[in-house]
């Protein structure tokens, strides 16, 4: 699949890296579905840090008041659409101009200094430092848990909020129809033998998901194993 180069210039220049004299520019990406109660807290949030290239919201096809929410904020860029969550990530790194693109889903909360350290990065893929909102032991297991496994896989999920240099995303084909491991796909592909960067810029995650961490984790890893069974070229709902 051909995404095309964008509307920009070209993300991270010739070498696929980003950094050099200017600062890069971060777009972030918003996919949503039905996320009127979580959404305006994240818009929130991104105009409070300021700075961004550009944000755009790509939504999945809200039947609530998502897409209203989205068109009246003053930080959001643009709206597209998509019909399932692979579709939605590409149209959205499609319209995107910026040097990098940061995923973020409606439940998370980037901390201060999230803009600074993906400016200074040189990394064609990475994510934030996961931290679950609840501190009791066993989230913050979690979270060291979730930073293993990326570094070890080499991809991240759309709780840890991946980024990715634009032009090397979209030169990979962009993100693959692999339900919920498309990020992770794509950055096992973008980084190959490298190192998958993890900032230490604290992203917030609500436990919206995980009112039985236990069982949360037994499902998620019982998906997980199913989807390495199946292997990467088929696709993969959970």
């Amino acid at each position: 699949m051909s995404l095309g180069s964008g509307s920009g210039d070209n993300g991270c220049g010739g070498s696929g890296e980003c950094g050099g004299s200017r600062a890069a520019r971060v777009s972030v990406i918003i996919p949503t579905r039905d996320e009127e109660r979580l959404l305006p807290g994240l818009l929130d949030r991104l105009a409070i840090l300021g700075g961004w290239h550009e944000v755009i919201v790509a939504d999945g096809g809200s039947r609530d008041r998502t897409r209203e929410i989205a068109q009246a904020h003053s930080i959001v860029t643009r709206l597209v659409a998509g019909r399932d969550r692979h579709e939605q990530l590409n149209a959205a790194l499609r319209s995107a101009t910026g040097d990098i693109v940061l995923l973020i889903g409606a439940d998370l909360r980037p901390g201060r200094g999230t803009l600074a350290r993906l400016r200074a990065t040189r990394a064609p893929a990475g994510c934030l430092a996961l931290r679950h909102a609840r501190r009791a032991w066993i989230y913050r297991w979690g979270d060291a848990f979730a930073r293993l496994r990326a570094r070890w896989t080499r991809g991240a999920y759309l709780d840890q909020a991946p980024f990715f240099a634009r032009t090397k995303a979209i030169a990979a084909g962009g993100f693959p129809a692999h339900g919920t491991y498309d990020t992770s796909a794509l950055g096992r592909q973008l980084t190959g033998r490298k190192s998958f960067a993890i900032l230490p810029a604290p992203v917030v995650v609500s436990c919206r998901a995980w009112s039985t961490p236990v069982r949360t984790f037994a499902r998620y890893q019982g998906k997980r194993l199913r989807y390495l069974m199946q292997g990467d070229g088929r696709e993969a709902r959970g």
